[in-house]
């Protein structure tokens, strides 16, 4: 076998292997967006879909995390989203003008769901960060001026927010394993804090 020959064997080798470490750590983007969309994706098996006319920035690095974004076309909607673990799942849907959420989640098997729908010239607002593990978040939004935070820190914690009107405020909190649902529910210009600390009846 000739030196060429060789050069070209190896070639062909290191091109194949390289070819199956990109199969093992694909991640996938599947992108309908006619405004703006920043995707940034380490790890494995990741997944985003995008669609609508909005602004979107997604981060995901770990394996296994999935983002849902649908936007509704003309609109400002905008979407700031980072994941980082395994597992996590984010559906975000935004009709409207204005609307804007930041959420971060960082951990394993947490699960956010949200809805955002805002009419001509409102600006609906939130942010939704979730830190550990098991953790489930909704939150539904409708009117104009809503804004809406929610925060868990622990394993196995549920919540959920849904405000219609207008000028609405809520900020819910929960540390601790395994709390239940408050079901936070606003209806007109109201502000709602809510804090949950430890874990159900004081069991660990």
């Amino acid at each position: 076998m000739t030196r060429l020959s060789s050069t070209l064997v190896l070639a062909s080798v290191m091109l194949a292997a390289v070819a199956a470490a990109g199969a093992a750590c694909a991640s996938s983007a599947d992108v309908d967006q006619i405004d703006y969309v920043a995707i940034q994706q380490t790890g494995t098996n990741n997944q985003a879909t995008i669609a609508g006319g909005g602004h979107v920035t997604l981060h995901q690095s770990g394996d296994g995390n999935q983002a849902s974004v649908k936007q509704a076309a003309p609109a400002q909607e905008t979407a700031l989203l980072n994941q980082l673990g395994r597992n996590n799942a984010v559906t975000l849907t935004q009709s409207g003008d204005g609307n804007a959420v930041e959420l971060a989640q960082f951990g394993a098997d947490n699960h956010a769901t949200l809805h955002q729908q805002g009419a001509s010239s409102a600006a609906n607002f939130a942010s939704l960060a979730q830190v550990g593990a098991d953790n489930s978040a909704s939150l539904t939004q409708s009117g104009d001026h809503n804004f809406a935070f929610q925060m868990q820190d622990g394993v196995g914690d549920v919540q959920s927010i849904v405000q219609t009107g207008s000028h609405n405020s809520a900020a819910y909190t929960q540390l601790g394993d395994d709390l239940p649902d408050l079901g936070i529910v606003q209806t007109g210009g109201m502000s709602v804090t809510v804090v949950q600390t430890g874990s159900p009846f004081g069991h660990k």
